[in-house]
């Protein structure tokens, strides 16, 4: 099972506004010592914090929280996501399983995603923590035989699911360098939107 922790999330806003993802017996705790974690009530000073309460209340280890999906020392498992559901509840966004979102693609026709938009996120949730251009995109899935792709086809269908006029709904964000297009899953959204589907 292939895991991947929403670490946007998790270092973002899970850090300044925990008390609204705790479970109640954790709210309760974290209230009762919070100079003892750093907690000012509604958050953690800092994402060390964070990781040091998860490790010592939920008993999550340094080596499942390693962000480098090549690192030969993750061990991100499902063992994790049940301890982090110890602390937080059900339905905060905190991971993606690609095995299953894979074969969601696979067997849902185009009601999710057109073809393309399906390659698209395939390849980019192999490293769904990197910017990708679509040269990228496209050399990538060429590696899989999948030869008759375009620059400009695999923009416009990533561009669909950009943030637009802060739209929060926004699956992809990206940022121009040098000319080019760099889209990046926005995990939460993805979760969130993912989960629709699920229901």
């Amino acid at each position: 099972m292939s895991l991947l922790l929403n670490f946007d999330f998790i270092d973002n806003n899970l850090v300044k506004n925990t008390i609204n993802y705790l479970n109640d017996e954790e709210k309760s705790f974290l209230l009762k010592e919070p100079e003892q974690w750093d907690f000012n009530g509604t958050g953690f000073k800092n994402k060390t914090k964070l990781y040091d309460y998860m490790r010592d209340r939920g008993y999550i280890y340094k080596k499942e929280l390693i962000k480098n999906i090549n690192s030969n020392s993750r061990r991100t498992n499902e063992q994790t996501v049940q301890k982090m559901y110890q602390l937080f509840k059900k339905d905060t966004p905190l991971f993606i399983d690609t095995e299953r979102l894979y074969r969601m693609l696979l067997l849902s026709s185009n009601l999710i995603f057109t073809p393309n938009e399906k390659i698209c996120f395939t390849v980019m949730f192999e490293n769904p923590y990197k910017q990708w251009s679509a040269e990228e995109i496209i050399k990538e899935a060429k590696k899989n035989n999948l030869l008759k792709l375009r620059v400009d086809k695999i923009e416009e269908s990533l561009d669909r699911y950009l943030e637009k006029h802060c739209n929060k709904d926004s699956l992809v964000t990206y940022e121009i360098t040098e000319l080019t297009r760099f889209y990046r899953i926005h995990f939460t959204n993805f979760i969130n939107y993912i989960r629709k589907f699920d229901k």
